[in-house]
């Protein structure tokens, strides 16, 4: 049951080779499945097909600095944690 129902999937670069088109679709799918209380993890540089997700948490690296930024209302809260 758990590889039909999981409860966490984890995508590493799931659109890393893919046209745009394609990239959506698949980004797509995989928030798709948090509808039904699955927990989704990408990895992704191409932040830019991601950042109007409604309902996610992203955790940035950028020059060493870690920041976790939660989509809401349309906006993004930030914190800096490291």
């Amino acid at each position: 049951q758990q590889v039909s129902k999981p409860a966490l999937i984890l995508a590493d670069e799931p659109t890393g080779n893919l046209d745009y088109e394609n990239a959506v679709h698949i980004l797509k799918l995989l928030t798709s499945f948090t509808d039904s209380n699955v927990t989704v993890i990408i990895t992704t540089h191409a932040t830019h097909l991601i950042e109007n997700e409604k309902n996610a948490t992203f955790l940035r690296v950028n020059a060493g600095e870690f920041t976790i930024e939660r989509s809401r209302n349309g906006g993004y809260d930030e914190d800096i944690i490291l």
